[in-house]
Protein backbone atom coordinates (compact mmCIF):
# COMPACT_ATOMS: atom_id res chain seq x y z
CA UNK A 1 0.00 0.00 0.00
CA UNK A 2 1.14 3.73 -0.82
CA UNK A 3 2.16 6.33 1.65
CA UNK A 4 0.90 8.50 0.08
CA UNK A 5 -2.65 9.19 -2.61
CA UNK A 6 -2.38 11.94 -5.00
CA UNK A 7 -5.51 13.30 -6.45
CA UNK A 8 -6.06 15.06 -9.54
CA UNK A 9 -9.00 15.91 -11.25
CA UNK A 10 -8.99 17.30 -14.64
CA UNK A 11 -11.46 18.36 -17.54
CA UNK A 12 -10.46 18.06 -21.02
CA UNK A 13 -6.83 19.08 -20.88
CA UNK A 14 -4.96 16.28 -21.54
CA UNK A 15 -1.55 17.98 -22.32
CA UNK A 16 -1.40 20.21 -19.27
CA UNK A 17 -2.29 16.90 -16.78
CA UNK A 18 0.79 15.23 -18.68
CA UNK A 19 2.94 17.73 -17.45
CA UNK A 20 1.43 17.63 -14.13
CA UNK A 21 2.65 14.02 -13.79
CA UNK A 22 5.73 14.93 -15.71
CA UNK A 23 6.54 16.95 -13.18
CA UNK A 24 5.93 14.44 -10.52
CA UNK A 25 8.72 12.33 -11.90
CA UNK A 26 11.07 14.76 -9.73
CA UNK A 27 9.46 13.98 -6.08
CA UNK A 28 11.96 13.26 -3.42
CA UNK A 29 9.51 10.33 -1.83
CA UNK A 30 8.55 7.71 -3.77
CA UNK A 31 6.09 6.00 -2.20
CA UNK A 32 3.22 7.38 -3.92
CA UNK A 33 -0.05 6.14 -6.37
CA UNK A 34 -1.74 8.99 -8.12
CA UNK A 35 -5.70 8.50 -9.23
CA UNK A 36 -6.43 11.30 -12.24
CA UNK A 37 -9.95 11.24 -12.42
CA UNK A 38 -11.41 12.79 -15.39
CA UNK A 39 -14.04 14.77 -15.26
CA UNK A 40 -15.26 14.83 -19.13
CA UNK A 41 -15.09 10.79 -19.59
CA UNK A 42 -13.08 12.57 -22.55
CA UNK A 43 -10.92 10.18 -24.98
CA UNK A 44 -8.21 12.44 -25.69
CA UNK A 45 -7.72 12.66 -21.48
CA UNK A 46 -7.80 8.94 -21.00
CA UNK A 47 -5.30 8.11 -24.14
CA UNK A 48 -2.95 10.90 -22.34
CA UNK A 49 -3.07 9.53 -19.32
CA UNK A 50 -2.81 5.51 -20.02
CA UNK A 51 -0.05 6.62 -22.23
CA UNK A 52 1.98 8.27 -19.30
CA UNK A 53 0.75 5.42 -17.00
CA UNK A 54 2.32 2.76 -19.04
CA UNK A 55 6.06 4.59 -18.73
CA UNK A 56 5.51 5.98 -15.30
CA UNK A 57 7.82 4.90 -12.40
CA UNK A 58 5.16 5.34 -10.05
CA UNK A 59 1.21 3.57 -10.24
CA UNK A 60 -1.01 5.63 -12.18
CA UNK A 61 -4.87 5.39 -12.10
CA UNK A 62 -7.23 6.62 -14.37
CA UNK A 63 -11.02 7.20 -13.64
CA UNK A 64 -13.59 8.20 -15.20
CA UNK A 65 -16.53 10.60 -13.08
CA UNK A 66 -18.01 12.64 -15.89
CA UNK A 67 -20.45 14.62 -13.23
CA UNK A 68 -20.34 16.15 -10.49
CA UNK A 69 -18.21 19.03 -11.04
CA UNK A 70 -14.93 19.14 -9.96
CA UNK A 71 -15.56 18.44 -6.15
CA UNK A 72 -17.34 15.36 -7.24
CA UNK A 73 -14.16 14.38 -9.03
CA UNK A 74 -12.12 14.39 -5.81
CA UNK A 75 -14.65 12.78 -3.71
CA UNK A 76 -14.69 9.99 -6.32
CA UNK A 77 -10.53 9.77 -6.03
CA UNK A 78 -11.40 9.41 -2.42
CA UNK A 79 -12.95 6.50 -2.94
CA UNK A 80 -10.46 4.86 -5.10
CA UNK A 81 -7.39 5.84 -2.62
CA UNK A 82 -5.46 3.26 -1.15
CA UNK A 83 -3.24 5.41 1.33
CA UNK A 84 -4.21 6.99 4.55
CA UNK A 85 -2.94 10.19 3.59
CA UNK A 86 -4.42 11.93 0.81
CA UNK A 87 -2.74 14.55 -1.46
CA UNK A 88 -4.68 16.92 -3.82
CA UNK A 89 -3.90 19.12 -6.84
CA UNK A 90 -4.80 20.10 -10.12
CA UNK A 91 -3.92 19.72 -14.16
CA UNK A 92 -2.49 22.82 -14.19
CA UNK A 93 -0.06 22.61 -11.05
CA UNK A 94 3.69 21.55 -11.24
CA UNK A 95 4.55 20.76 -7.88
CA UNK A 96 8.02 21.56 -6.40
CA UNK A 97 10.31 18.38 -5.86
CA UNK A 98 10.31 18.08 -1.99
CA UNK A 99 6.30 18.70 -1.83
CA UNK A 100 5.11 15.18 -0.81
CA UNK A 101 8.28 14.68 1.09
CA UNK A 102 7.52 18.07 3.39
CA UNK A 103 3.63 16.96 3.46
CA UNK A 104 4.64 13.78 4.86
CA UNK A 105 6.89 15.15 7.61
CA UNK A 106 4.83 17.45 9.00
CA UNK A 107 1.20 14.93 9.32
CA UNK A 108 3.56 12.42 11.02
CA UNK A 109 5.16 15.24 13.31
CA UNK A 110 1.70 16.49 13.96
CA UNK A 111 -0.58 13.58 14.56
CA UNK A 112 -3.46 15.72 15.37
CA UNK A 113 -3.47 17.59 12.43
CA UNK A 114 -5.90 17.06 10.10
CA UNK A 115 -5.47 18.66 7.10
CA UNK A 116 -2.71 21.19 5.26
CA UNK A 117 -2.35 23.51 2.68
CA UNK A 118 0.81 25.11 1.58
CA UNK A 119 2.34 27.59 -0.58
CA UNK A 120 0.77 28.01 -3.92
CA UNK A 121 3.35 30.39 -6.60
CA UNK A 122 2.36 31.72 -9.69
CA UNK A 123 4.02 29.83 -12.86
CA UNK A 124 3.45 32.91 -16.22
CA UNK A 125 2.71 31.12 -19.31
CA UNK A 126 2.74 34.94 -20.88
CA UNK A 127 4.82 37.69 -18.73
CA UNK A 128 1.84 39.24 -16.91
CA UNK A 129 1.24 42.95 -17.67
CA UNK A 130 1.61 45.45 -15.34
CA UNK A 131 -1.51 46.15 -14.22
CA UNK A 132 -2.19 42.58 -12.99
CA UNK A 133 0.93 42.47 -10.93
CA UNK A 134 -0.40 45.40 -8.95
CA UNK A 135 -3.75 44.33 -8.88
CA UNK A 136 -2.61 40.85 -6.76
CA UNK A 137 0.28 42.78 -4.82
CA UNK A 138 -0.15 43.15 -1.69
CA UNK A 139 -2.29 40.22 0.01
CA UNK A 140 -1.17 36.34 1.47
CA UNK A 141 -3.37 35.00 -1.15
CA UNK A 142 -5.91 35.70 -4.19
CA UNK A 143 -8.63 33.72 -5.35
CA UNK A 144 -8.89 33.84 -8.82
CA UNK A 145 -5.54 32.23 -9.34
CA UNK A 146 -5.66 30.21 -5.94
CA UNK A 147 -2.40 32.06 -4.69
CA UNK A 148 -1.61 31.68 -1.26
CA UNK A 149 1.60 32.40 0.98
CA UNK A 150 1.17 32.73 4.45
CA UNK A 151 5.01 32.80 5.43
CA UNK A 152 8.00 30.83 5.91
CA UNK A 153 7.16 29.38 8.92
CA UNK A 154 4.97 25.95 10.14
CA UNK A 155 2.12 26.69 12.32
CA UNK A 156 -1.20 25.49 12.84
CA UNK A 157 -4.67 27.30 13.72
CA UNK A 158 -7.59 28.20 12.66
CA UNK A 159 -6.47 31.38 10.48
CA UNK A 160 -4.65 28.92 8.12
CA UNK A 161 -6.35 28.30 4.64
CA UNK A 162 -6.21 26.28 2.06
CA UNK A 163 -7.11 25.70 -1.75
CA UNK A 164 -7.98 22.17 -3.31
CA UNK A 165 -4.95 23.13 -5.63
CA UNK A 166 -2.64 21.93 -2.98
CA UNK A 167 -3.92 20.41 0.41
CA UNK A 168 -3.56 17.21 2.08
CA UNK A 169 -6.05 15.43 3.93
CA UNK A 170 -6.02 12.49 6.13
CA UNK A 171 -8.80 9.77 4.74
CA UNK A 172 -10.53 9.63 8.06
CA UNK A 173 -11.80 12.89 7.79
CA UNK A 174 -13.79 11.61 4.49
CA UNK A 175 -15.69 9.37 6.93
CA UNK A 176 -17.85 12.54 7.91
CA UNK A 177 -16.97 15.69 5.21
CA UNK A 178 -16.18 15.78 1.77
CA UNK A 179 -16.08 18.32 -0.78
CA UNK A 180 -19.49 19.80 -1.50
CA UNK A 181 -20.79 20.40 -4.69
CA UNK A 182 -19.49 23.59 -6.43
CA UNK A 183 -19.68 23.60 -10.27
CA UNK A 184 -22.33 22.16 -13.20
CA UNK A 185 -21.61 23.75 -16.73
CA UNK A 186 -22.06 27.57 -16.01
CA UNK A 187 -23.71 27.02 -12.51
CA UNK A 188 -22.21 27.34 -8.63
CA UNK A 189 -24.51 25.11 -6.94
CA UNK A 190 -21.81 24.43 -3.95
CA UNK A 191 -18.56 25.82 -2.59
CA UNK A 192 -15.97 23.07 -2.96
CA UNK A 193 -13.10 22.94 -0.77
CA UNK A 194 -14.15 26.18 1.03
CA UNK A 195 -16.90 24.35 2.42
CA UNK A 196 -14.74 20.95 3.27
CA UNK A 197 -12.53 23.52 5.33
CA UNK A 198 -15.83 25.60 6.99
CA UNK A 199 -16.42 21.52 8.48
CA UNK A 200 -13.43 21.00 9.49
CA UNK A 201 -13.05 24.46 11.28
CA UNK A 202 -16.49 23.89 12.92
CA UNK A 203 -15.78 20.56 14.34
CA UNK A 204 -12.46 21.94 16.10
CA UNK A 205 -10.34 19.81 13.53
CA UNK A 206 -6.15 20.95 13.36
CA UNK A 207 -5.60 22.98 10.50
CA UNK A 208 -2.00 23.61 9.66
CA UNK A 209 0.14 25.58 6.70
CA UNK A 210 3.32 23.37 5.27
CA UNK A 211 5.10 26.30 3.49
CA UNK A 212 7.80 23.99 1.98
CA UNK A 213 4.98 21.87 0.73
CA UNK A 214 4.68 24.34 -2.53
CA UNK A 215 3.24 24.37 -6.17
CA UNK A 216 3.38 26.29 -9.17
CA UNK A 217 0.24 27.20 -10.48
CA UNK A 218 0.25 27.36 -14.14
CA UNK A 219 -2.08 30.74 -14.81
CA UNK A 220 -2.49 30.45 -18.82
CA UNK A 221 -2.98 33.90 -20.76
CA UNK A 222 -6.75 33.37 -20.97
CA UNK A 223 -7.03 34.32 -17.50
CA UNK A 224 -4.89 36.98 -17.39
CA UNK A 225 -8.06 39.71 -17.98
CA UNK A 226 -10.57 41.22 -16.42
CA UNK A 227 -13.04 39.56 -18.21
CA UNK A 228 -11.52 35.93 -15.98
CA UNK A 229 -11.61 37.90 -12.88
CA UNK A 230 -15.28 39.21 -13.31
CA UNK A 231 -15.83 35.39 -14.41
CA UNK A 232 -14.18 34.09 -10.90
CA UNK A 233 -16.33 36.73 -9.30
CA UNK A 234 -19.53 34.96 -10.83
CA UNK A 235 -18.75 31.56 -9.09
CA UNK A 236 -17.79 33.61 -6.08
CA UNK A 237 -21.58 34.56 -5.80
CA UNK A 238 -22.85 31.39 -6.21
CA UNK A 239 -20.74 30.16 -3.40
CA UNK A 240 -21.74 32.51 -1.20
CA UNK A 241 -25.66 32.10 -1.89
CA UNK A 242 -25.30 28.52 -0.89
CA UNK A 243 -23.33 29.21 2.00
CA UNK A 244 -25.95 31.59 3.43
CA UNK A 245 -28.80 29.50 2.08
CA UNK A 246 -28.00 25.77 2.76
CA UNK A 247 -30.64 24.22 5.22
CA UNK A 248 -33.03 27.24 5.43
CA UNK A 249 -36.49 27.48 4.42
CA UNK A 250 -36.96 28.62 0.83
CA UNK A 251 -40.39 30.20 0.87
CA UNK A 252 -41.85 32.70 -1.80
CA UNK A 253 -41.60 35.69 0.23
CA UNK A 254 -37.95 34.59 1.99
CA UNK A 255 -36.44 34.43 -1.88
CA UNK A 256 -38.83 37.85 -2.86
CA UNK A 257 -36.90 39.37 0.05
CA UNK A 258 -33.55 37.99 -1.06
CA UNK A 259 -33.85 39.30 -4.44
CA UNK A 260 -34.82 42.84 -3.31
CA UNK A 261 -32.09 42.26 -0.77
CA UNK A 262 -29.43 41.78 -3.37
CA UNK A 263 -30.65 44.49 -6.10
CA UNK A 264 -30.12 46.93 -2.60
CA UNK A 265 -27.05 46.09 -2.40
CA UNK A 266 -25.64 45.49 -6.31
CA UNK A 267 -27.90 47.89 -8.30
CA UNK A 268 -25.44 50.77 -7.72
CA UNK A 269 -22.35 48.59 -8.71
CA UNK A 270 -24.48 47.63 -11.67
CA UNK A 271 -25.11 50.75 -12.81
CA UNK A 272 -21.98 52.01 -12.51
CA UNK A 273 -20.06 48.89 -14.42
CA UNK A 274 -23.27 50.06 -17.05
CA UNK A 275 -21.88 53.30 -17.06
CA UNK A 276 -18.01 53.16 -16.67
CA UNK A 277 -16.04 51.68 -19.80
CA UNK A 278 -13.40 48.83 -19.16
CA UNK A 279 -9.88 49.43 -18.25
CA UNK A 280 -7.18 47.61 -15.87
CA UNK A 281 -7.30 50.28 -13.07
CA UNK A 282 -7.80 48.43 -9.15
CA UNK A 283 -11.15 50.42 -8.80
CA UNK A 284 -13.06 49.15 -12.76
CA UNK A 285 -11.95 45.82 -12.08
CA UNK A 286 -13.43 45.95 -8.25
CA UNK A 287 -16.90 47.47 -9.78
CA UNK A 288 -16.82 44.84 -12.46
CA UNK A 289 -16.50 41.99 -10.06
CA UNK A 290 -18.34 43.06 -7.65
CA UNK A 291 -21.31 43.69 -10.73
CA UNK A 292 -20.97 40.08 -11.70
CA UNK A 293 -21.35 38.52 -7.96
CA UNK A 294 -24.19 40.52 -7.43
CA UNK A 295 -25.61 38.96 -10.65
CA UNK A 296 -24.76 35.34 -9.86
CA UNK A 297 -26.33 36.13 -6.27
CA UNK A 298 -29.84 37.18 -8.22
CA UNK A 299 -29.45 33.91 -10.89
CA UNK A 300 -29.46 31.85 -7.72
CA UNK A 301 -32.90 33.25 -5.97
CA UNK A 302 -33.94 32.34 -9.41
CA UNK A 303 -32.55 28.73 -9.53
CA UNK A 304 -33.94 28.74 -6.06
CA UNK A 305 -36.97 29.97 -6.91
CA UNK A 306 -37.91 27.65 -10.19
CA UNK A 307 -36.34 24.13 -8.11
CA UNK A 308 -33.44 23.77 -10.67
CA UNK A 309 -32.48 20.37 -9.36
CA UNK A 310 -28.56 20.70 -9.11
CA UNK A 311 -29.16 23.68 -6.31
CA UNK A 312 -31.87 22.22 -4.89
CA UNK A 313 -29.91 18.63 -4.35
CA UNK A 314 -27.24 20.89 -2.84
CA UNK A 315 -29.24 22.75 -0.89
CA UNK A 316 -31.34 19.83 0.65
CA UNK A 317 -27.97 17.60 1.64
CA UNK A 318 -27.99 17.03 5.55
CA UNK A 319 -23.99 16.36 5.22
CA UNK A 320 -21.29 15.59 2.68
CA UNK A 321 -19.15 12.52 4.18
CA UNK A 322 -18.00 10.70 1.37
CA UNK A 323 -19.51 7.40 0.95
CA UNK A 324 -17.85 3.99 2.29
CA UNK A 325 -16.07 1.60 0.20
CA UNK A 326 -17.82 -1.44 2.01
Amino acid sequence: MPEISVIIPTYKRPQSLVETLESLRQQTFGDFEVLVVDNAADPETQVAAESFAKRSPFSVRCLSHPYGGSSGARNHGVLNARAELLVFTDDDVSPAPGWLAEYRRRFQENPDMLVSGGRVVPLWEAPPEPWLLDYISGTWYFGPYALMDQGPEFFTGPDVWFFSCNMAIRSKVFSWTGFHPEMYGGKTVGDGESGLFADIATAGGCIGYSPEAEVNHRIHKGRMTPAYLRKWAWHLGGCLMFQKWRGRRRTLGALCAEALGIVRDFGGSWLRAALTPEGVDRERIDLGCRAEEGRCRVAYVYWMLRRDPQVIEALDMDHFAVLSKE
